[in-house]
């Protein structure tokens, strides 16, 4: 899978246990933050299961892309989340939420069409972070021969 791939994946995972953990919230009074009978709610419970799954994929994800386009692009959440949230939970999605995605949306687009001009296709790895001929690791890096005198 593409490393945009794993990303989206990341933000589905993401998205899926924000809409367990708000449905579970529902379910459970608590009468105070320190009150743990959520812990107890299957729903909440399956919802953390999902976050920790998320979770390692976007370590897996962070091991191969930069964090500042990789969480850019993660973005997509922004729009995921309230429009799950509208059709599985029957939250509203008003005016002002819609034209907050709306601006969200256009701010991927730049993104990714920046990137793509950039890198012609292709999406930065963490090679990029280093400037051509400058190894990661000066240790061990080689060292140029001392010229002789002429």
């Amino acid at each position: 899978m593409t490393r945009i791939g794993l990303i989206f994946l990341t933000c589905l995972f993401s998205c899926g246990a924000q809409l367990l953990l708000r449905s579970g919230a529902s379910h459970v009074k608590m009468a105070t933050l320190t009150d743990l009978r959520w812990l107890i709610n299957w729903r909440v419970a399956c919802g953390l299961a999902l976050f920790s799954v998320s979770t390692l994929v976007w370590i897996y994800v962070l091991s191969k892309t930069p964090l500042s386009y990789a969480y850019l692009v993660a973005g997509i959440n922004y729009l995921l989340i309230p429009i799950a949230s509208r059709y599985v939970l029957g939250e509203a999605l008003t005016s002002p939420k819609v034209a907050a995605m709306v601006f969200i949306s256009i701010g991927i687009l730049i993104l990714g069409v920046g990137e793509r001009t950039k890198n012609a296709g292709e999406m930065p790895g963490p090679q990029s972070l280093v400037s051509p001929g400058k190894a990661i690791d000066d240790s061990t890096a080689p060292r140029p021969c001392p010229r002789a005198p002429l």
